[in-house]
């Protein structure tokens, strides 16, 4: 959802950068926002699917320990 809300923000961002260019002398700041914008997307984007691969593989770890925990448990 948040990336959603994201992505919504950059194309807003990123159309309105563009259209004001069109209507510039001199259009590089403007192009330079919109690509600007689509990289801190792509990085964010790339550092919350980090975050919840890594957490992902934490509880997965979690787990696998818990479960071995009470099967090693149940033998005595």
């Amino acid at each position: 959802m948040k990336t959603a809300i994201y992505l919504l923000f950059t194309f807003f961002i990123s159309t309105g950068s563009l259209m004001a260019g069109l209507n510039m002398k001199h259009a590089l700041p403007c192009f330079a926002i919109s690509f600007g914008i689509w990289a801190l997307f792509i990085r964010g984007y790339m550092k919350r699917s980090k975050e919840a691969t890594h957490k992902r593989n934490n509880e997965r770890i979690f787990q696998a320990h818990m479960r071995e925990f009470y099967h090693n448990r149940q033998r005595y």
